[in-house]
Order: structure tokens, then C-alpha cells, then sequence
């Protein structure tokens, strides 16, 4: 009885590793393709994030950051599936055909350039974010401070002395 295939060849010596050579391309191109899809997606959802730090529209923030974890877990789940194809991804498309090599190419660089954009701009709106709450911490300090100031004020005040006088007293 003969093993069932496996998804991914261990050398190129083998009988049709050649075939499974060109499957694991397409895999390759497969997982890399959807990978670009999300990242894409991120981007938008990027775009969008920044808009609502800007306008302070947190509500709608929260909803585009819960869109992005969908991405977020979709993306892990595609990672895990590429470990097994990454230390190889070189062999695997320098054996490939040449259309497919440069599909690879392209595919590449499309996820890194989307990857590097996403990063960037998260930094910024974090940065943005933190300013946000560094000033409405020094706001709620100086608010917290404005009943302390006001109280210090009836302390040292003298109570009015009454003015009338009842037949009694």
C-alpha cells in the first residue's frame, strides 16, 4: 500500500516532483492571492479608521476595528498555512514557470507595499489617538483641580453676619 500524496514535496528528485513543483506554485500563488485580497481590505478599512480618528467619530471607529479583526484572523489563518511553503518560496518559484514566477513576483510585493502602507498609517492614527487621550487626561486634571480651587475660596471667606434681628434676639 502506497502513501497518500502529500501537499508538499521534500526534494525535487522524486518522480513527478515536477508536477508537485508546479502544485506547490500554484498553491503558493493561491495563498499569496487571498493574502493580497485581506491586506487590500485593510487598507480600505485603513483609510476609513483614519477618517473616524480625525472626525472623532468613536463608535464608527470601533465598528471599522471589529471589521479589521475579521481581516486580522483571516490573514493568521493564511500565515499558517504558507509556514510550511516560506522557507522554500524561492525554490519554489525559481522552479515554476515563468508566469507564474512573475505572478509570484508581483504577488510579493503587492502584500509587502500593502503591509508597509497598513503599518504606517496605523502608527499615525495610534499617534493620533494618543494625543486625543493625553489631552483629555490634562482637560479631566484641570476640571478635577476647578472644585478644589473653588472650594479654597469658601473656606477663607467670613460668613455674613446676619442683619436683622428678631424682637428675641
Amino acid at each position: 500500500m502506497t502513501p497518500p500524496p502529500t501537499a508538499f514535496s521534500e526534494s525535487g528528485s522524486t518522480p513527478g516532483a515536477s508536477s508537485s513543483g508546479a502544485g506547490e506554485a500554484h498553491t503558493l500563488v493561491s495563498l499569496l492571492a487571498r493574502q493580497r485580497d485581506h491586506y487590500r481590505q485593510l487598507k480600505e478599512l485603513s483609510d476609513q479608521q483614519q477618517d473616524m480618528i480625525e472626525r472623532g467619530e468613536a463608535e464608527q471607529l470601533l465598528a471599522v476595528l471589529g471589521r479589521r479583526q475579521g481581516h486580522v484572523e483571516a490573514l493568521t489563518t493564511l500565515n499558517e498555512q504558507l509556514a510550511p511553503l516560506r522557507p522554500r518560496m524561492s525554490q519554489i518559484a525559481e522552479d515554476a514557470p515563468a508566469e507564474v514566477r512573475g505572478q509570484l513576483r508581483e504577488l510579493v510585493d503587492d502584500v509587502q507595499g500593502l503591509l508597509e502602507q497598513i503599518i504606517h498609517q496605523d502608527e499615525a492614527d495610534k499617534a493620533k489617538l494618543t494625543a486625543g487621550r493625553d489631552a483629555v487626561r490634562t482637560q479631566l486634571q484641570q476640571t478635577a483641580k476647578a472644585p478644589v480651587a473653588l472650594s479654597a475660596y469658601k473656606v477663607n471667606t467670613p460668613k455674613p453676619a446676619a442683619r436683622f434681628a428678631d424682637h428675641q434676639g
